[in-house]
Protein backbone atom coordinates (compact mmCIF):
# COMPACT_ATOMS: atom_id res chain seq x y z
CA UNK A 1 0.00 0.00 0.00
CA UNK A 2 2.81 2.42 0.81
CA UNK A 3 4.30 2.04 -2.67
CA UNK A 4 0.91 2.20 -4.42
CA UNK A 5 0.05 5.32 -2.44
CA UNK A 6 2.70 7.26 -4.38
CA UNK A 7 1.79 5.97 -7.84
CA UNK A 8 0.12 8.25 -10.36
CA UNK A 9 -2.49 7.25 -12.91
CA UNK A 10 -4.10 8.78 -15.99
CA UNK A 11 -7.72 9.88 -15.82
CA UNK A 12 -10.40 8.35 -18.02
CA UNK A 13 -11.49 10.38 -21.05
CA UNK A 14 -14.64 11.44 -19.19
CA UNK A 15 -12.46 13.77 -17.09
CA UNK A 16 -11.35 17.16 -18.37
CA UNK A 17 -9.02 19.80 -16.95
CA UNK A 18 -10.72 22.45 -14.85
CA UNK A 19 -9.59 25.76 -13.42
CA UNK A 20 -11.45 27.73 -10.77
CA UNK A 21 -10.84 30.02 -7.83
CA UNK A 22 -10.60 29.30 -4.16
CA UNK A 23 -13.10 31.20 -2.02
CA UNK A 24 -10.31 33.73 -1.32
CA UNK A 25 -9.54 34.16 -5.02
CA UNK A 26 -6.49 31.90 -5.31
CA UNK A 27 -6.51 30.15 -8.72
CA UNK A 28 -6.63 26.35 -8.51
CA UNK A 29 -6.44 23.39 -10.89
CA UNK A 30 -8.63 20.30 -11.00
CA UNK A 31 -10.08 17.51 -13.10
CA UNK A 32 -13.83 17.36 -13.61
CA UNK A 33 -16.22 14.71 -14.93
CA UNK A 34 -19.74 15.87 -15.66
CA UNK A 35 -22.79 14.13 -17.06
CA UNK A 36 -24.48 15.88 -20.00
CA UNK A 37 -27.83 14.09 -19.92
CA UNK A 38 -29.68 16.97 -18.18
CA UNK A 39 -30.66 14.69 -15.31
CA UNK A 40 -30.35 16.31 -11.87
CA UNK A 41 -27.28 14.79 -10.24
CA UNK A 42 -25.29 15.29 -7.04
CA UNK A 43 -21.61 16.18 -7.08
CA UNK A 44 -18.59 15.21 -5.03
CA UNK A 45 -15.25 16.98 -4.53
CA UNK A 46 -12.10 14.99 -3.73
CA UNK A 47 -9.44 16.84 -1.75
CA UNK A 48 -5.93 15.39 -1.27
CA UNK A 49 -3.64 15.99 1.67
CA UNK A 50 -0.19 17.53 1.87
CA UNK A 51 2.34 15.81 -0.45
CA UNK A 52 -0.67 14.48 -2.39
CA UNK A 53 -2.09 15.56 -5.74
CA UNK A 54 -5.17 14.87 -7.82
CA UNK A 55 -3.13 12.59 -10.11
CA UNK A 56 -2.33 9.94 -7.51
CA UNK A 57 -3.68 6.47 -8.21
CA UNK A 58 -6.13 6.43 -5.30
CA UNK A 59 -7.52 9.88 -6.20
CA UNK A 60 -8.05 8.90 -9.85
CA UNK A 61 -9.68 5.57 -9.00
CA UNK A 62 -12.03 6.98 -6.36
CA UNK A 63 -13.00 9.81 -8.71
CA UNK A 64 -13.72 7.36 -11.52
CA UNK A 65 -15.75 5.19 -9.14
CA UNK A 66 -18.08 8.07 -8.25
CA UNK A 67 -18.34 9.24 -11.87
CA UNK A 68 -19.34 5.75 -13.06
CA UNK A 69 -22.01 5.63 -10.35
CA UNK A 70 -23.64 8.85 -11.53
CA UNK A 71 -22.02 11.73 -9.62
CA UNK A 72 -20.50 14.86 -11.09
CA UNK A 73 -16.91 14.70 -9.80
CA UNK A 74 -14.18 17.28 -9.21
CA UNK A 75 -10.71 16.42 -7.95
CA UNK A 76 -8.46 19.32 -6.99
CA UNK A 77 -4.88 20.29 -6.30
CA UNK A 78 -4.90 22.52 -3.24
CA UNK A 79 -2.71 25.64 -3.17
CA UNK A 80 1.02 25.02 -3.43
CA UNK A 81 0.58 21.48 -4.75
CA UNK A 82 0.34 19.74 -8.11
CA UNK A 83 -0.84 21.87 -11.03
CA UNK A 84 -2.10 24.59 -8.66
CA UNK A 85 1.53 25.27 -7.73
CA UNK A 86 2.04 26.70 -11.21
CA UNK A 87 -1.02 28.97 -11.08
CA UNK A 88 -0.08 31.12 -8.08
CA UNK A 89 2.71 31.59 -5.52
CA UNK A 90 0.36 30.58 -2.69
CA UNK A 91 1.94 28.08 -0.27
CA UNK A 92 0.53 25.21 1.74
CA UNK A 93 -0.72 26.45 5.12
CA UNK A 94 -1.18 23.20 7.10
CA UNK A 95 -4.89 23.12 6.25
CA UNK A 96 -5.84 26.68 7.24
CA UNK A 97 -6.19 28.48 3.89
CA UNK A 98 -6.97 25.18 2.17
CA UNK A 99 -10.38 25.55 3.85
CA UNK A 100 -11.08 28.23 1.25
CA UNK A 101 -9.93 25.87 -1.51
CA UNK A 102 -12.57 23.35 -0.41
CA UNK A 103 -15.31 25.99 -0.37
CA UNK A 104 -14.26 27.31 -3.79
CA UNK A 105 -14.33 23.81 -5.28
CA UNK A 106 -17.80 23.14 -3.89
CA UNK A 107 -19.15 26.39 -5.29
CA UNK A 108 -17.60 25.64 -8.70
CA UNK A 109 -19.35 22.27 -8.84
CA UNK A 110 -22.66 23.86 -7.85
CA UNK A 111 -22.49 26.89 -10.13
CA UNK A 112 -20.49 25.75 -13.19
CA UNK A 113 -21.50 22.07 -13.32
CA UNK A 114 -24.97 22.53 -11.77
CA UNK A 115 -24.74 19.70 -9.24
CA UNK A 116 -27.93 19.47 -7.19
CA UNK A 117 -25.88 19.09 -4.02
CA UNK A 118 -22.17 18.74 -3.30
CA UNK A 119 -20.37 16.49 -0.82
CA UNK A 120 -16.65 16.35 -0.10
CA UNK A 121 -14.16 13.54 0.51
CA UNK A 122 -11.03 14.87 2.19
CA UNK A 123 -7.90 12.78 2.68
CA UNK A 124 -5.51 13.56 5.55
CA UNK A 125 -4.92 17.34 5.55
CA UNK A 126 -7.73 17.55 3.00
CA UNK A 127 -10.01 16.04 5.66
CA UNK A 128 -8.74 18.56 8.18
CA UNK A 129 -9.64 21.39 5.79
CA UNK A 130 -13.01 19.77 5.09
CA UNK A 131 -13.94 19.82 8.79
CA UNK A 132 -12.98 23.50 9.01
CA UNK A 133 -14.90 24.24 5.79
CA UNK A 134 -18.06 22.53 7.05
CA UNK A 135 -17.83 24.46 10.31
CA UNK A 136 -17.48 27.72 8.41
CA UNK A 137 -20.16 26.82 5.86
CA UNK A 138 -22.77 26.06 8.55
CA UNK A 139 -24.73 23.75 6.27
CA UNK A 140 -25.24 26.25 3.45
CA UNK A 141 -23.33 24.66 0.55
CA UNK A 142 -21.67 21.40 1.64
CA UNK A 143 -24.33 18.66 1.83
CA UNK A 144 -22.18 15.99 3.52
CA UNK A 145 -18.57 15.09 4.11
CA UNK A 146 -16.23 12.16 4.70
CA UNK A 147 -12.93 13.04 6.38
CA UNK A 148 -10.41 10.23 5.92
CA UNK A 149 -7.55 10.08 8.44
CA UNK A 150 -7.91 13.79 9.20
CA UNK A 151 -5.37 15.08 11.79
CA UNK A 152 -7.57 17.52 13.66
CA UNK A 153 -5.47 18.66 16.57
CA UNK A 154 -2.25 20.67 16.65
CA UNK A 155 0.87 19.36 14.98
CA UNK A 156 4.10 19.31 16.95
CA UNK A 157 5.62 22.83 16.94
CA UNK A 158 7.65 23.39 13.78
CA UNK A 159 11.05 24.64 14.91
CA UNK A 160 14.35 25.37 13.12
CA UNK A 161 16.24 22.19 12.28
CA UNK A 162 18.57 20.84 14.97
CA UNK A 163 22.02 20.11 13.46
CA UNK A 164 22.45 17.24 15.91
CA UNK A 165 19.23 15.48 14.94
CA UNK A 166 18.71 13.28 11.90
CA UNK A 167 15.34 13.99 10.22
CA UNK A 168 13.00 11.04 9.82
CA UNK A 169 12.29 9.58 6.38
CA UNK A 170 8.83 11.15 6.49
CA UNK A 171 10.28 14.59 7.24
CA UNK A 172 12.75 14.23 4.37
CA UNK A 173 9.90 13.27 2.06
CA UNK A 174 7.88 16.32 3.12
CA UNK A 175 10.81 18.69 2.61
CA UNK A 176 11.58 17.25 -0.82
CA UNK A 177 7.94 17.51 -1.91
CA UNK A 178 7.65 21.11 -0.73
CA UNK A 179 10.94 22.06 -2.38
CA UNK A 180 12.35 23.66 0.74
CA UNK A 181 15.51 23.42 2.83
CA UNK A 182 13.50 22.54 5.93
CA UNK A 183 9.91 22.38 7.15
CA UNK A 184 10.54 25.43 9.33
CA UNK A 185 11.88 27.46 6.41
CA UNK A 186 8.87 26.59 4.23
CA UNK A 187 6.09 27.10 6.78
CA UNK A 188 7.65 30.20 8.32
CA UNK A 189 7.67 31.71 4.83
CA UNK A 190 4.11 30.51 4.25
CA UNK A 191 2.85 32.07 7.50
CA UNK A 192 4.45 35.43 6.68
CA UNK A 193 2.84 35.50 3.23
CA UNK A 194 -0.55 35.17 4.97
CA UNK A 195 0.23 37.91 7.48
CA UNK A 196 0.79 35.82 10.61
CA UNK A 197 3.71 34.16 12.36
CA UNK A 198 4.27 30.40 12.32
CA UNK A 199 2.85 29.60 15.80
CA UNK A 200 -0.30 31.56 14.89
CA UNK A 201 -0.68 29.68 11.60
CA UNK A 202 -0.31 26.35 13.36
CA UNK A 203 -3.06 27.38 15.78
CA UNK A 204 -5.33 28.60 12.96
CA UNK A 205 -4.88 25.32 11.07
CA UNK A 206 -6.28 23.08 13.81
CA UNK A 207 -9.77 21.63 13.44
CA UNK A 208 -10.34 19.84 16.74
CA UNK A 209 -12.68 22.57 17.97
CA UNK A 210 -14.26 23.10 14.53
CA UNK A 211 -15.90 19.67 14.45
CA UNK A 212 -18.49 20.65 17.07
CA UNK A 213 -19.78 23.43 14.75
CA UNK A 214 -20.54 21.13 11.80
CA UNK A 215 -24.18 21.37 10.67
CA UNK A 216 -24.38 18.62 8.03
CA UNK A 217 -23.62 14.86 8.06
CA UNK A 218 -19.91 14.19 8.51
CA UNK A 219 -18.24 10.78 8.72
CA UNK A 220 -14.81 10.70 10.39
CA UNK A 221 -12.89 7.63 9.21
CA UNK A 222 -9.69 6.41 10.89
CA UNK A 223 -7.57 3.26 11.03
CA UNK A 224 -5.91 2.02 14.20
CA UNK A 225 -2.64 1.42 12.33
CA UNK A 226 -2.48 4.98 10.92
CA UNK A 227 1.26 5.73 10.94
CA UNK A 228 0.78 9.50 11.36
CA UNK A 229 -1.43 9.23 14.43
CA UNK A 230 0.81 6.57 15.92
CA UNK A 231 3.79 8.88 15.48
CA UNK A 232 1.86 11.57 17.33
CA UNK A 233 1.02 9.23 20.19
CA UNK A 234 4.63 8.06 20.48
CA UNK A 235 5.58 11.72 20.78
CA UNK A 236 3.12 12.20 23.62
CA UNK A 237 0.51 13.98 21.49
CA UNK A 238 -2.98 12.60 21.06
CA UNK A 239 -3.50 14.95 18.11
CA UNK A 240 -7.06 15.90 19.06
CA UNK A 241 -8.45 13.20 16.79
CA UNK A 242 -10.28 9.94 17.24
CA UNK A 243 -7.83 8.72 19.90
CA UNK A 244 -8.34 11.62 22.31
CA UNK A 245 -10.85 11.83 25.15
CA UNK A 246 -11.50 15.45 24.24
CA UNK A 247 -12.60 14.43 20.76
CA UNK A 248 -14.76 11.62 22.15
CA UNK A 249 -16.51 14.00 24.52
CA UNK A 250 -17.02 16.67 21.85
CA UNK A 251 -18.79 14.35 19.38
CA UNK A 252 -20.47 11.91 21.78
CA UNK A 253 -23.91 13.48 21.36
CA UNK A 254 -23.27 15.36 18.12
CA UNK A 255 -26.33 15.09 15.81
CA UNK A 256 -24.29 15.10 12.59
CA UNK A 257 -20.83 13.67 13.28
CA UNK A 258 -20.14 9.94 13.29
CA UNK A 259 -16.73 8.28 13.75
CA UNK A 260 -15.68 4.95 12.26
CA UNK A 261 -12.49 3.35 13.55
CA UNK A 262 -11.26 0.31 11.61
CA UNK A 263 -8.44 -2.02 12.59
CA UNK A 264 -6.29 -1.72 9.43
CA UNK A 265 -5.81 0.58 6.48
CA UNK A 266 -3.08 3.00 7.55
CA UNK A 267 -3.30 6.63 6.43
CA UNK A 268 -5.31 8.60 3.85
CA UNK A 269 -5.45 6.95 0.41
CA UNK A 270 -4.00 3.75 1.80
CA UNK A 271 -7.41 3.13 3.38
CA UNK A 272 -8.80 2.87 -0.14
CA UNK A 273 -5.86 0.87 -1.48
CA UNK A 274 -6.06 -1.65 1.36
CA UNK A 275 -9.59 -2.64 0.30
CA UNK A 276 -11.19 -0.80 -2.65
CA UNK A 277 -14.34 -2.94 -2.42
CA UNK A 278 -15.05 -2.05 1.20
CA UNK A 279 -14.02 1.60 0.78
CA UNK A 280 -16.26 1.94 -2.26
CA UNK A 281 -19.26 0.40 -0.50
CA UNK A 282 -18.79 2.68 2.49
CA UNK A 283 -18.32 6.00 0.71
CA UNK A 284 -20.81 5.43 -2.11
CA UNK A 285 -23.61 4.29 0.19
CA UNK A 286 -22.98 7.06 2.71
CA UNK A 287 -23.19 9.81 0.10
CA UNK A 288 -26.02 8.19 -1.84
CA UNK A 289 -28.04 8.13 1.38
CA UNK A 290 -27.47 11.83 2.05
CA UNK A 291 -27.54 13.10 -1.55
CA UNK A 292 -29.58 10.82 -3.81
CA UNK A 293 -31.47 8.34 -1.68
CA UNK A 294 -34.39 8.03 -4.11
CA UNK A 295 -32.54 8.65 -7.40
CA UNK A 296 -32.28 5.32 -9.21
CA UNK A 297 -29.69 6.42 -11.78
CA UNK A 298 -27.22 7.35 -9.01
CA UNK A 299 -25.91 3.99 -7.82
CA UNK A 300 -23.52 2.49 -5.28
CA UNK A 301 -21.74 -0.28 -7.19
CA UNK A 302 -18.35 -0.85 -5.58
CA UNK A 303 -15.32 -2.48 -7.25
CA UNK A 304 -15.57 -6.29 -7.23
CA UNK A 305 -13.98 -8.20 -4.37
CA UNK A 306 -10.56 -9.53 -5.16
CA UNK A 307 -7.90 -12.02 -4.18
CA UNK A 308 -4.44 -10.81 -3.20
CA UNK A 309 -1.48 -13.16 -3.22
CA UNK A 310 2.02 -12.68 -1.91
CA UNK A 311 4.58 -15.46 -2.00
CA UNK A 312 7.74 -17.10 -3.26
CA UNK A 313 8.45 -19.68 -5.95
CA UNK A 314 11.92 -21.24 -5.74
CA UNK A 315 11.79 -24.16 -8.17
CA UNK A 316 10.91 -26.93 -5.73
CA UNK A 317 8.55 -25.22 -3.33
CA UNK A 318 5.90 -22.52 -3.46
CA UNK A 319 4.63 -20.64 -0.40
CA UNK A 320 1.78 -18.15 -0.76
CA UNK A 321 -0.37 -16.15 1.59
CA UNK A 322 -3.77 -15.36 0.11
CA UNK A 323 -6.01 -12.57 1.33
CA UNK A 324 -9.44 -13.47 -0.01
CA UNK A 325 -11.91 -10.64 0.33
CA UNK A 326 -15.44 -11.90 0.67
CA UNK A 327 -17.69 -9.48 2.46
CA UNK A 328 -20.59 -11.87 2.82
CA UNK A 329 -21.51 -13.81 5.96
CA UNK A 330 -18.77 -16.39 5.36
CA UNK A 331 -15.68 -14.26 4.86
CA UNK A 332 -12.71 -16.44 3.95
CA UNK A 333 -9.96 -14.21 5.30
CA UNK A 334 -6.29 -15.20 5.26
CA UNK A 335 -5.11 -18.58 3.93
CA UNK A 336 -1.54 -19.93 3.84
CA UNK A 337 -0.70 -22.34 1.01
CA UNK A 338 2.51 -24.38 0.82
CA UNK A 339 3.37 -26.70 -2.08
CA UNK A 340 6.43 -28.97 -2.41
CA UNK A 341 7.51 -30.86 -5.54
CA UNK A 342 9.05 -34.36 -5.52
CA UNK A 343 12.83 -34.54 -5.76
CA UNK A 344 12.78 -35.30 -9.50
CA UNK A 345 10.35 -32.55 -10.36
CA UNK A 346 10.61 -28.80 -10.89
CA UNK A 347 7.98 -26.17 -10.20
CA UNK A 348 7.77 -23.55 -12.93
CA UNK A 349 4.37 -22.04 -12.18
CA UNK A 350 1.66 -22.30 -9.56
CA UNK A 351 -2.13 -21.97 -9.72
CA UNK A 352 -4.26 -21.66 -6.61
CA UNK A 353 -8.05 -21.61 -6.58
CA UNK A 354 -10.66 -21.32 -3.86
CA UNK A 355 -14.42 -21.65 -3.83
CA UNK A 356 -16.81 -19.41 -1.92
CA UNK A 357 -19.24 -22.07 -0.76
CA UNK A 358 -22.24 -19.93 0.12
CA UNK A 359 -22.29 -18.24 -3.29
CA UNK A 360 -20.89 -21.06 -5.44
CA UNK A 361 -18.44 -18.61 -6.92
CA UNK A 362 -14.92 -19.52 -7.97
CA UNK A 363 -11.95 -17.23 -7.53
CA UNK A 364 -8.43 -17.95 -8.68
CA UNK A 365 -5.02 -16.40 -8.78
CA UNK A 366 -2.30 -17.53 -11.18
Amino acid sequence: MRAAHLLTKDYATAFQKASFNSADGTPLAGMVARHYDDRPRPGVVLVPGVTQTKNLKFMVEVADLFARNGWHVLTIDTRGQGDSRGLSPALNSLGWKETQDVLGAVRYLREAVHATSVAVLGFSQGGRSLVKAMAEDQGQVIAAGIAIAAPLGPYAPITPPDPGRTPSRFEKFLVEFLGARSLHEYYDRSARTYGVDLPAMQKLSTADTSVVRVKKPLLMLYALDDFLLRLAIRGGRHDGGAYSLAYRDSVRDHPYVRTMLVDQGDHAGMLYLSDPHWFGLLTLNYLKHWQANTVEYVTAAAPPLDVLADGQLDGRTATYRLAVRNHGPSAVGIMDVHLRMPSDGRLNSCWVGSKVLDAARRMAVA
